[in-house]
């Protein structure tokens, strides 16, 4: 759970509500196929479907002991993609796990509110709310919450502008960041001896700039809160594996050259481990 400890060092800060992190895959696997089945019917039949297996799930998921904190999980089930942008209303149904400080209900209950609209609308113009949303219940910064939106907002309304994944792909090979990889994973350098974007406190994390100061303080709380429990190296480890999460975005965009950085496509969990 080295992957869930990093995430949840916005937690140990007082940064965010909860975090995003889902250590549960055969329980995904097997729940979002039962949703699949129960896609064709009404729209709120649906829902009270979602809701009475999200109340299995939280019995099932339990709870999870981190520094000084007793955090509890709440499942959460989205029907309307978030993510890709097509123009469209894409349905796929994603069980995702917010492991929690606080109680997020204001937040799931709005996220779902405005699913049910753009379902029933079938407008993808709305889609940019819940990425707000859920922005706010993970303690990202405004400046970026904004700028992922924004963009997400205009490719759905069919306007040419660069998604916040390649922005930051763009910045990443910019500024060098794919040779630092390459020297820790070579073992040309250690872990402990380059200097890293503590912008990238968390994965599937966009910020508005890697340079963004706001999002660099909110990694030194983290940083100093694990440091706390004696867990400073994880932190790094963490931010490691998350600018691997961005090189492989890269060269899927055909930024850079793939030629021996398959290290880059492990899992989060599995490059923390090799690193501490």
């Amino acid at each position: 759970m080295l992957g869930l400890k990093f995430e949840a060092s916005r937690l140990l800060a007082g940064i965010s509500k909860c975090v995003m992190y889902n250590p549960f895959p055969e329980l995904t696997a097997e729940y979002e196929a039962k949703v699949r089945t129960v896609l064709q019917g009404e729209i709120e039949r649906v829902y009270e479907y979602i809701e009475e297996l999200e109340d299995e799930l939280r019995k099932k998921s339990g709870k999870f002991d981190f520094g000084n904190l007793s955090l509890k999980f709440e499942p959460f089930f989205f029907l309307v993609n978030r993510i890709v942008c097509r123009g469209s209303v894409v349905i796929s149904p994603e069980l995702q796990f917010y492991l929690c400080r606080d109680d997020i209900a204001r937040y799931t209950k709005k996220i779902r509110k405005t699913e049910m609209k753009i379902l029933k609308s079938r407008n993808p113009s709305k889609i940019y709310r819940i990425n707000e949303l859920e922005g706010e219940m993970l303690g990202y910064p405004s400046c970026c919450i904004g700028n992922f939106s924004r963009r997400k907002r205009l490719r759905n309304t069919g306007k040419s502008i660069k998604s916040p994944e390649e922005v930051v792909a763009d910045e990443f090979v910019e500024m060098g960041l794919h040779e630092i990889l390459d020297a820790v994973f070579s073992g040309k350098t250690s872990l402990e001896d380059v200097e890293l974007p503590k912008s990238l406190f968390a994965f599937n994390f966009y910020p508005c700039t890697i340079r963004c100061r706001s999002a660099e303080k909110i990694g030194e709380k983290c940083e100093s809160a694990l440091e706390e429990f004696e867990m400073e190296y994880l932190f790094r480890a963490g931010v490691v594996a998350a600018m691997c999460d961005i090189l492989e975005i890269c060269i899927k965009m055909k930024k850079i050259e793939g030629k021996n950085r398959s290290y880059c496509y492990e899992r989060p969990e599995e490059i923390i481990k090799k690193l501490i």
